[in-house]
């Protein structure tokens, strides 16, 4: 067979299967970064142009359903001079499980976790001043959704978005 002919094949296959691993990349990653799952957070915010909510001064505003409740739900708030700071507490049975969206209406990182008592390697943060209009695009750094699965809550007391909060009351 000619030798030609044999590497003009490999090449197309070669082409072909990298435009297919490409397709299938661009299908499967969410609008947030993923980190890889190691003890690596990204930021949950998101740079969609929903218009943010309505949510009082320093604090972090929670919705049940995304785009801030547009079409109904709960709202759940987490006001800086009602809660710790600076360490993980559970966010109570109401919202348990089930906050969609999220505005960070503070100066100061909030960070949040899949489970309470809050571990690693499912914790992951939303900068100050910051929001995610659905959940449903971002993924922990272990690659599950973040949709209806955060338990616990930490309030920072800086911009700082690589510390892992203390336990506290989780």
């Amino acid at each position: 067979m000619n030798s030609h002919l044999v590497t003009r094949a490999c090449h197309r296959y070669a082409v072909a299967l990298a435009a297919a691993l490409a397709s299938a990349l661009l299908l499967t990653a969410p609008i947030t970064a993923q980190a890889a799952a190691t003890d690596s957070p990204t930021d949950l915010s998101s740079s969609a142009a929903t218009a943010l909510p309505s949510c009082p001064a320093s604090t972090l505003c929670t919705f049940q359903n995304a785009n801030y409740n547009a079409n109904g739900g709960t709202r759940w708030n987490f006001p800086w001079s009602s809660y710790p700071h600076g360490t993980w507490f559970w966010i109570g049975s109401a919202a348990n499980d089930k906050i969609s969206s999220l505005y960070n209406h503070r100066g100061w990182t909030s960070y949040f976790d899949k489970n309470c008592p809050a571990n690693r390697p499912d914790w992951d943060y939303l900068k100050y001043e910051s929001a995610n209009s659905n959940l449903a695009h971002a993924s922990w750094p272990s690659f599950t959704t973040v949709n209806d699965s955060i338990s616990a809550i930490a309030l920072g007391t800086s911009t700082s978005t690589n510390t892992f909060p203390a336990s506290g009351s989780c």
